[in-house]
């Protein structure tokens, strides 16, 4: 099967669907723990969960993994230590089982049982060492009564993340489940619109997305969803609520909502819907884009949510907030970083695989191109939002202001399983336009807004003017640089904690942003800054250096 690439970097084939960027922050809830959304996917109603094991069902997928990752991953992988890896996951099942490389066997042992063999091949393709996986399994299942009650879905839950997290800590396993609802919030999916959260053991709908099935009905952020066809919502559970709302296009689901003191009952048709990532206002003269994610609609969301906005006349600036943004589709981050800058080079990625060299290039598809524009990023910002960022930045099209966005660097493709699940493969690298890998380090701000927030620093023209951009010189010239010194790097523009005045939290990130389009000199002043920066030089290198960038 081979792969047809396009200019913006969708790969299309029977295994790999597309490239997904997105950073799996450690400290972030799961999308289905804070904002489930309710979907079904038409391609995912046949799957089937194996209560016991299925010896063919595991080979499959396991060998279909196998076969993707060695094919795709960016770094070379054989399926022997694949395979060997996987079987390091019995332990989380069943801690009593051991695996042991004998070379030309694997040894098997439970506790005081006799140990049994399974014959390893000389070389072997994933298939072969498939067989081996579930030889492994089937051999072990006597000798346990622990791993004798796991189903097939059991054991690929443990053999599959076990093999993956050998890879780099991107590349993961999702079940069927789990699968159908990412696939739900890249593509889409049959529903009525709206995210819900637990609320105080209640399900509260938190967002009602523009033009869907559940606007037209009238719902409301704030909703509280108290049964669904008349069956009650007990605990908050958001999966059950989930599992009853998801249902075939064109169908009608009741719910029985409390509106305040009000109790409603509404009749929704479910219709195809893709998450909404674009929000655009006005804001004293300014337009104000937040951008969520990147899903396969957001670049078309942003034009028309721009061609509305120009109703209104030409903004003094643009502000494209890209906070908290974890990610999304590679071809969409790139469509959006060419609407607003009119040529050169926005991306290159590198890999193993000869697709995965690339390089993306502007199209002079250019909105607002004589308007000023900051773009807001913090530790949140990753993979996709980096590109933009990065793209922004190199091109001198905006100030960037904010902390180090999260330094995510990689790609991956998604491939599907033949259980319905789906491996996240890490397949390339990525590059800014002016060479640097935005791994670990992210994309720095020309503005780092701690160093003028804190204390009695007040947040003006003259306080931003001050402020020096040795530091996006020092990250471009990182492979110069003594481990030390990255550290130091790594430090400056961190993220801070948020300053609480009067009650609310103050968007000092917005307010820089503000300051600087409504000075037009300090603008043009930090972007003088910033490209004499990003082109190796320091025109006010700071007081106190974070050391030589060379050894």
């Amino acid at each position: 099967m081979t792969p047809t690439v396009t200019k913006t970097g969708w790969i299309n084939n029977a295994m790999t669907g597309l490239h997904v960027l997105g950073a799996r922050l450690t400290d972030l809830i799961t999308l289905l723990a804070v904002a489930t959304f309710l979907t079904t996917c038409s391609a995912d109603r046949g799957l089937v969960k194996h209560t016991g094991f299925n010896a063919g069902a595991a080979q499959d997928v396991l060998a279909a993994a196998f076969a993707g990752v060695i094919k795709y991953h960016v770094d070379p992988h054989t399926p022997r230590t694949l395979a060997l890896s996987a079987l390091d996951g019995l332990q989380t099942l069943d801690d009593a089982v051991r695996v042991a490389d004998e070379g030309k066997n694997l040894w098997l042992t439970r506790g005081d049982h006799p140990g049994v063999t399974v014959p390893l091949p000389r070389r072997g393709d994933s298939d072969d060492w498939a067989d081996v996986v579930v030889a492994a399994v089937e051999q072990l299942r006597p000798l346990s009564p622990v791993l004798a009650e796991k189903s097939t879905d059991d054991f690929l839950n443990a053999l599959l993340p076990r093999s993956l997290s050998q890879l780099d800590q991107y590349s993961r396993y999702a079940d069927p489940e789990i699968a159908r609802d990412r696939r739900a919030a890249r593509h889409g999916f049959t529903g009525i619109g709206v995210t819900i959260t637990r609320d105080d053991g209640r399900v509260k709908i938190n967002q009602v997305y523009d033009r869907s099935p559940a606007a037209k009905a009238g719902l409301m952020a704030g909703d509280i969803i108290v049964a669904v066809d008349g069956v009650a919502i007990e605990d908050g559970d958001l999966r059950a609520v989930a599992r009853r709302v998801r249902g075939v296009s064109g169908t009608l689901v009741r719910l029985t909502l409390r509106r305040r003191d009000e109790t409603l009952d509404i009749a929704i048709r479910r219709a195809p819907v893709v998450p909404q990532t674009i929000a655009l206002r006005r804001a004293g003269g300014f337009s104000i884009i937040k951008i969520s994610g990147f899903n396969e609609h957001t670049s078309r969301d942003l034009v028309r949510a721009l061609d509305r906005d120009a109703d209104d006349g030409e903004p003094a600036g643009v502000i494209l907030d890209l906070r908290q943004n974890r990610g999304g589709l590679l071809n969409e981050a790139v469509e959006v970083a060419d609407l607003f800058i009119p040529g050169g080079t926005l991306l290159a990625t590198h890999g193993r695989h000869p697709r995965a060299d690339q390089y993306f290039k502007a199209e002079a598809r250019d909105r607002l191109v004589d308007v000023p524009m900051v773009a807001l990023v913090d530790r949140g910002s990753a993979s996709a939002a980096e590109i933009v960022a990065g793209a922004l930045q190199d091109s001198g099209r905006a100030l960037v202001v904010g902390t180090r966005t999260f330094g995510k660097g990689s790609v991956q493709t998604v491939l599907n399983l033949p259980n319905g699940g789906e491996i996240t493969v890490t397949w390339a690298r990525m590059f800014a336009p002016s060479g640097y890998s935005l791994a670990r380090f992210g994309v720095y701000p020309s503005v780092c807004v701690g160093d003028i927030v804190g204390g009695n620093k007040a947040i003006d023209s003259r306080a931003i003017a001050a402020l020096d951009t040795h530091h996006l010189s020092l990250r471009r010239r990182i492979t110069d640089m003594s481990a030390g010194e990255q550290d130091a790097l790594l430090a400056r523009c961190a993220a801070r904690p948020a300053t609480k005045e009067t009650g609310a939290v103050r968007d000092h990130d917005l307010q820089v942003a503000q300051t600087l389009l409504r000075d037009r000199a300090l603008y043009a002043k930090m972007r003088r800054k910033t490209a004499i920066a990003i082109a190796g030089g320091s025109p006010e290198p700071p007081a106190t250096s974070l050391g030589s960038a060379t050894r």
